[in-house]
């Protein structure tokens, strides 16, 4: 819920109380009828705009960033940092594949490093990280069991790989205390994209996933199409 529009709800309360007060004064001693009548105009208009501004998006308390190559990185912190200045984000949760390179050199590091070149504090970022999308929302999921007041939480990337990794989080909500409601952050998906994710579900309904060829085929198409 937007904050500040609650702060003006509150607001608008309490000088409906106040210009009620001083209705029951002004019948006894007739005074100060103009003054009532403005505050209860400027009372009536801060209600309406406290309820327009609690209607808009809430703010997210978490924004979970997949990795996904150096573009699509780029891409998806760009549609983070806007979503953050449009309503709110608390934590950002970066989301990657881990591999035997060391942290720093890592896609998940690239995508901390633009976050902290943009002002956000250390203590906003977190990073949880398995071998597949399926580990990858598993993860995640485990960190966000272990943090509290979250209720509200994104996922940031083009369409079909939303599609992808909320149905992966979906096997591992039931984890997760109730009430816990995730949301899709889109970026713009390119055909190839789009043509990647098709493969991808025919390799992950139908193909062996330890077969090495196999993997190193899916690998390689990969890198080169999403």
């Amino acid at each position: 819920m937007n904050k500040i529009g609650v702060i003006v709800f509150f607001i608008s309360i309490i000088l409906f109380g106040i210009s009620f007060s001083q209705t029951i004064t002004g019948n006894v001693f007739s005074e100060n009828v103009s003054e009532i009548n403005w505050l209860r105009f400027i009372t009536i208009g801060l209600f309406i705009i406290s309820l327009f501004m609690m209607s808009m998006r809430k703010s997210l308390d978490m924004l979970i960033i997949p990795t996904g190559g150096k573009t699509q990185n780029d891409q998806r912190v760009k549609r983070a940092l806007e979503e953050d200045k449009k309503r709110g984000i608390d934590y950002y949760l970066i989301s990657g594949v881990k591999d035997t390179k060391e942290l720093k050199n890592t896609q998940r590091a690239d995508i901390y490093n633009q976050l902290r070149e943009y002002g956000i504090p250390p203590k906003r970022i977190k990073v949880s990280g398995g071998e597949n999308t399926n580990e990858n929302a598993e993860e995640a999921v485990k960190k966000i069991k272990g943090m509290e007041n979250l209720h509200r939480i994104g996922i940031v990337s083009y369409p079909a790989h939303l599609d992808r990794f909320k149905q992966a989080i979906e096997k591992y909500k039931s984890d997760l205390p109730k009430g816990i409601e995730f949301e899709r952050v889109e970026t713009e998906q390119t055909a190839k994209q789009g043509a990647y994710s098709f493969l991808n579900n025919i390799y992950q309904k139908y193909l062996p996933k330890n077969n090495p060829i196999i993997k190193g085929i899916k690998n390689f198409v990969r890198k080169i199409m999403s």
